[in-house]
């Protein structure tokens, strides 16, 4: 049995037709909407990081000593943690040489045993080390006793040497400008992340001390929160580093506490993406909030 050809209804043709440009046409604007979403994200995503010329940044010298970067593992009502605490700052002041180059942060981790400083930051940081009790030092990313020596890893060969600039653009943001470099012969791994940290320098708060409960404890240099992801960002040596990092210091997602960025420093670490060695720690104050600024937002 074989069909027959029916004719087209010229009607039907011309719809045909008509529908077949639409869907080609719904098509490609389809495309290009999705193509302008994709670039406007794209933009979004690299708006805060820009390329810049590297003689903006002065970069400071180690003084052929490295970078110690010193955690300090703690809590507000652990009372073994100040004996710790106050054996490292003996131990830096006794570092005749290079003692600017070690920075010592109180990380608080735990929120049972810190109520007023707990950091979710700092507890990512605690999964990230294996610590399981309080207290406990981490030096340069690795477990090597609550008390390491200094001046052997002062005297090791620096790497990197690193800096970086603050502007204060509002109430609540800076903007970062970070560069590093390799130091002649250094062996560094081709892949390197930068972190940035807010630490606030002197908070008084309680602190359980051996049997002694002390309502106004000066806590120093007390880590908040990381402005730039856990991990930090990959960076490539050499090239400079712009971006923009918020924090909101009445609900900074991290401490029941407001924080003062007035009374805050930024630290700019530099690792080694492979091993996790610090190469580099570099610090700077938050700056003022700049008047212009300041009359616009009374």
């Amino acid at each position: 049995m074989t069909m027959k050809h029916l004719p087209l209804n010229p009607r039907f043709l011309f719809l045909f037709v008509i529908g077949g440009l639409s869907t080609c046409l719904f098509s490609a604007c389809e495309k290009e909407m999705t193509d302008e979403v994709a670039i406007r994200k794209n933009r979004q995503a690299n708006a805060d990081i820009t390329v810049t010329p590297q003689s903006d940044i002065e970069l400071s010298e180690n003084n052929g000593k490295s970078k110690i970067l010193v955690l300090d593992f703690t809590g507000q009502y652990c009372p073994y943690c100040p004996p710790i605490m106050k054996g490292l700052q003996k131990r830096i002041s006794e570092t005749a040489e290079g003692h600017e180059n070690i920075f010592l942060v109180s990380m608080h981790p735990f929120y049972k045993f810190s109520p007023s400083f707990y950091s979710y930051d700092a507890e990512q940081y605690a999964g990230f080390f294996k610590i399981r009790g309080l207290p406990n030092v981490v030096t340069n990313y690795q477990k090597i006793g609550h008390f390491p020596d200094f001046n052997m890893l002062l005297n090791q060969r620096p790497q990197v040497i690193s800096g970086f600039v603050l502007e204060r653009l509002d109430k609540n943001s800076v903007k970062a400008t970070f560069k590093g470099k390799s130091l002649e012969g250094a062996e560094i791994a081709p892949e390197t992340r930068v972190m940035f940290w807010l630490i606030e320098k002197e908070l008084i708060g309680s602190q359980k001390d051996g049997f002694n409960y002390i309502s106004n404890y000066t806590h120093h240099n007390v880590f908040r929160a990381t402005l730039n992801g856990y991990k930090g960002e990959h960076y490539q040596l050499g090239k400079t580093f712009e971006k923009n990092l918020r924090v909101d210091p009445t609900n900074n997602g991290n401490s029941w506490r407001a924080i003062n960025l007035e009374n805050c420093m930024i630290l700019g670490i530099l690792l080694d993406a492979e091993s996790k060695k610090v190469l580099s720690v570099s610090s700077h104050d938050v700056p003022s909030i700049p008047t212009g600024i300041r009359r616009i937002r009374k």
